[in-house]
């Protein structure tokens, strides 16, 4: 499928021209063939590949998608036992999130994109671009109709299968739309929240790739929290709730109070090591 237009948008002070294409949901039926799926080390994450296909209580709060594609718009492949699947320039590969378009949700994943990349997740955006550190990529967050703010995260660019990619770190967003906001985490991190959700949500995960192509080597989702103990899933970890609170947050607590929380506690993780996740990834070409 090719892109019938273009859209003109600004990143960075950039203007990128992004493909607009409508993009190809996978069926049920694809994601249930036998083909090995890929879940993270998510600390809070008790559901493996195996234990969501055998308890039903895991299955109802957990989706693992196994990376298989039997349409056009991807390419399943496998690099030293991990699996991918590659997304050419000029089309999008999306999958449906769970829930309703009213339900928090935490959405875990790895990719790989080239330059222009876009990934959406429900009415959340992130876009990899380059970096003023040479020869790496940055990754930036939309935050209105052309405003994106940069994440602070840069990583290189390397060759895989010829092609120039940037491999990002597993990111987890937090959907709240309840409050109409979205929260981002590298690892156990967080590293930005409260960015606006987009008013129109079409409850997808969607990557459109930059010239070069991108990869999507893992997507988990999940109803509760996979990084921290966080009973009303407001995205801060419990312990820090009580020990800083004496209490948790109520569900209904005002937006500024969880803000001022937030901001602490991010303080706080800037000054700890953030505890990375790891798991089978696709290595860059032979240098």
């Amino acid at each position: 499928m090719k892109a019938s237009y273009l859209n003109v948008v600004k990143i960075a002070g950039c203007l990128a021209l992004i493909p607009l294409v409508t993009p190809v949901l996978m069926s049920a039926q694809s994601q249930d063939r036998d083909r090995a799926s890929v879940s993270f080390g998510l600390p809070l994450l008790a559901a493996t590949n195996q234990s969501v296909e055998k308890d039903p209580a895991a299955a109802n709060k957990v989706t693992v998608d196994r990376l298989f594609s039997d349409v056009g718009t991807a390419r399943s492949g496998e690099r030293l036992g991990a699996p991918f699947l590659a997304v050419e320039a000029g089309v999008s590969l999306a999958r449906p999130l769970r829930g309703s378009s009213k339900d928090i949700l935490f959405v875990s994943f790895s990719a790989y994109g080239s330059s222009g990349t876009i990934i959406t997740i429900g009415g959340a955006t992130l876009g990899i671009i380059g970096s003023d550190i040479d020869g790496r990529a940055q990754l930036v967050a939309l935050k209105g109709l052309e405003e994106w703010e940069s994440l602070r995260l840069h990583v290189p660019y390397e060759k895989y299968e010829g092609k120039t990619l940037a491999s990002l770190p597993v990111l987890t967003v937090r959907l709240d739309p309840t409050t109409g906001v979205f929260d981002v985490y590298v690892g156990t991190r967080m590293i930005a929240s409260d960015l606006p959700l987009a008013a129109e949500d079409s409850r997808q995960f969607v990557i459109t790739p930059g010239s070069e192509g991108a990869w999507l080597n893992g997507l988990v989702q999940s109803d509760e929290n996979p990084l921290h103990e966080d009973v009303n899933r407001n995205g801060i970890d419990d312990a820090y709730e009580v020990e800083t609170k004496g209490r948790l947050l109520a569900s209904d607590a005002p937006a500024a109070e969880r803000r001022e929380l937030v901001a602490k506690w991010r303080e706080g993780q800037g000054k700890r090591r953030s505890v990375a996740l790891f798991f089978n990834r696709p290595r860059p070409d032979p240098r």
